[in-house]
């Protein structure tokens, strides 16, 4: 057992350099398969570009399936109005979640963004928005994982909740 010196401990570890050929979706898989090397690449590198697809391919994801099953979404308890009944109102609400949901989740993580840079300046941090911001779109990859779990039998599709 080595003990280590305060000024040994603070030294981070080297970054690892990106592949030339590695793309969003490479990029992607190593999140899930190798996260804190990708992540601290990732935060030292920032892609803001990527990090903007990645988190509206996975609202979009979640969007798209809560339209897809609007049972399961919508309370059951939504009185049918005169001239415009609750299979209208419930596409109405699918493409609205389709359209505004990954603009919601993009201004949710802008904003989540700034809170979290800030805190962290106040605490000494030193990174900048862009490589927070892509760290955390990259760190929410693995909630498209969920998606294929969430889907529902009466919907015809695989279900896993029978």
């Amino acid at each position: 057992m080595t003990r280590e010196t305060p000024e040994q401990a603070r030294q981070p570890e080297p970054i690892e350099p990106r592949a030339a050929d590695e793309g969003l979706l490479e990029t992607a898989v190593s999140v899930v398969t190798r996260p804190v090397p990708t992540l601290r690449r990732l935060t030292s590198d920032p892609k803001v570009s990527w990090g903007i697809i990645v988190t509206v391919v996975i609202a979009l994801a979640t969007a798209v399936l809560t339209a897809v099953q609007p049972e399961t979404s919508a309370p059951q308890e939504i009185p049918s109005q005169p001239g415009f009944p609750t299979e209208n109102f419930m596409r109405t609400l699918g493409v609205a979640l389709v359209i505004l949901g990954p603009l919601f989740s993009l201004g949710s993580l802008a904003i989540w963004t700034a809170i979290l840079l800030g805190t962290s300046r106040l605490l000494g941090g030193r990174g900048g928005y862009a490589g927070l911001f892509t760290g955390l779109a990259f760190a929410a990859v693995p909630n498209i994982l969920a998606v294929p779990f969430q889907l529902r039998s009466d919907a015809g599709l695989l279900s896993f909740y029978t």
